[in-house]
């Protein structure tokens, strides 16, 4: 597999789940690069509006939905199954912010 990069939205099985989701790469490009495993977040096509630890992904990203960060994976990049699109920068942004609702960080 290529190297997988931080905003890239992949097709997975991951083996806690009964059938392939879609999941969004959530660690950072170095450690991605230097770990054969990177860090994920569930993509849901389910309303999650009303929750701040989800973020709503506009339709013109490539896919529709919500992405879930207090749902947070590890897998092997050989588990990632096709890349189906990546997220601009404006949505990680937003991404981010819902990261440090789930942990707790401040500033």
């Amino acid at each position: 597999m290529s190297e997988v990069f931080r905003g890239q939205v992949y097709l997975a099985k991951h083996p806690d789940l009964d059938e392939k989701k879609f999941f969004l790469v959530v660690s950072n490009n170095k450690r991605n690069k230097i770990l054969k495993t990177v860090l994920c977040v569930r993509i849901t096509s389910t309303d999650k509006v009303a929750i701040p630890t989800c973020v709503q992904i506009p339709d013109h990203e490539g896919i529709a939905g919500f992405a879930v960060c207090d749902d947070v994976y590890i897998f092997m990049n050989y588990e990632l199954d096709k890349l189906h699109t990546s997220l601009t920068d404006r949505t990680m942004v937003k991404v981010e912010q819902a990261l440090k609702i789930v942990f707790a960080i401040r500033g």
